[in-house]
């Protein structure tokens, strides 16, 4: 993931026409992969910048969570490239690891899928993982993730992988705590940034629930007690793109996080 520190949103009619584009993409995606899956979040632009930051080069980044009962039905909609797909189904569906991403290209468009195996991505979402085995493509080189803390405070680490039979296996981090600091990563960062809920169920919106309640216990401690730190310590902080977002989408994650305080006591 590479963070675009100086971004400057392109003109507000290109990204109305650019958004547009990609949710009839998303429209059509969900009904093709539809039985394939038993969630779809989208993430990235298109969940918090949309008709704002999105551009020509933005993708359409994914959460696509699956079953091994549900998740061979992806074989049928000849969407992915074949081999890659075949590959990464037998790994996951043998336990080598419980995260996949496929990207494909549609009418010029970048489709990030990122797939996830029902249980680990409520594990990850939940703090009850720091880290999810995922497929990566090779272990030569490293993967960079970038995690922040409440006062926006950034950890970057390199990730290198292991070879787990036939697969390349890497790590990706929940959150990661280094001297007493806790920096999340996508996975919680992902729902903490309200993102745009395609395809949901009860056990999916109960572990969602979970994030927001988990992160503020975490935040209060950074607050000690006190509710005037928010302007130093709060959630948006931890959001890799919150340079990207709409200013109402970071408007309601503010609400959110004042309500879930309350909800939880520590501010009335």
């Amino acid at each position: 993931m590479t963070l675009e520190l100086n971004f400057i949103p392109p003109d507000q009619a290109l990204s109305v026409e650019e958004t547009k584009k990609r949710n009839e993409l998303i429209t059509w995606f969900k009904e093709v992969v539809d039985d394939s899956i038993v969630g779809m979040i989208v993430s990235g632009s298109m969940g918090y910048g949309y008709d704002y930051s999105v551009k020509e080069t933005s993708d359409i980044d994914m959460q696509l969570i699956v079953t091994p009962e549900t998740v061979n039905g992806l074989r049928a909609t000849g969407l992915f490239d074949a081999e890659e797909l075949k590959k990464a189904l037998s790994g996951y569906l043998e336990g080598a690891f419980g995260q996949f991403s496929i990207v494909f290209d549609k009418d010029g468009v970048n489709m990030e899928c990122h797939f996830w195996d029902l249980s680990a991505f409520i594990k990850a979402i939940t703090y009850e993982a720091t880290e999810t085995k995922r497929l990566r493509s090779g272990i030569e080189t490293p993967s960079t993730d970038h995690g922040f803390y409440f006062d926006r405070k950034e950890s970057v680490k390199d990730y290198f992988g292991e070879m787990i039979g036939d697969y390349p296996v890497g790590i990706f981090p929940s959150y990661r705590e280094e001297d007493g600091v806790i920096y999340l990563c996508r996975p919680i960062t992902n729902i903490l940034g309200l993102p745009r809920i395609e395809k949901t169920s009860q056990e999916l919106d109960d572990a969602m629930k979970i994030t927001w309640s988990e992160t503020i216990k975490r935040l209060s401690v950074a607050l000690g007690g006190d509710v005037q730190n928010l302007d130093k310590f709060n959630v948006e902080n931890t959001l890799p793109g919150k340079n990207k977002m709409r200013s109402d989408v970071l408007d309601k994650v503010r609400q959110k996080t004042i309500e879930e305080l309350k909800d939880s006591g520590i501010i009335h």
